[in-house]
């Protein structure tokens, strides 16, 4: 798994919405380059942002993480 596919599945593991400083240790990589990736996929519309939180679409299935 690539660390854009990392952050996409703990962006869907936490529907209440995550901040780029919240991922930093669990996912072991500096807050940059989490924000970079982070603001990529809210760029390409797979994900949701409001103010400094990501939050996963809803109904969303192409990173089911079952």
């Amino acid at each position: 798994m690539n660390l854009e596919e990392k952050v996409m599945q703990y962006i869907k593991e936490h529907p209440g919405g995550v901040r780029i400083l919240d991922m930093e240790k669990p996912l072991g990589e500096m807050r940059m380059k989490l924000g970079f990736i982070a603001n990529k996929l809210f760029d390409e519309g797979k994900v949701q942002k409001n103010e400094q939180k990501f939050f996963p679409l809803e109904n969303d299935s192409r990173f089911d993480i079952s």
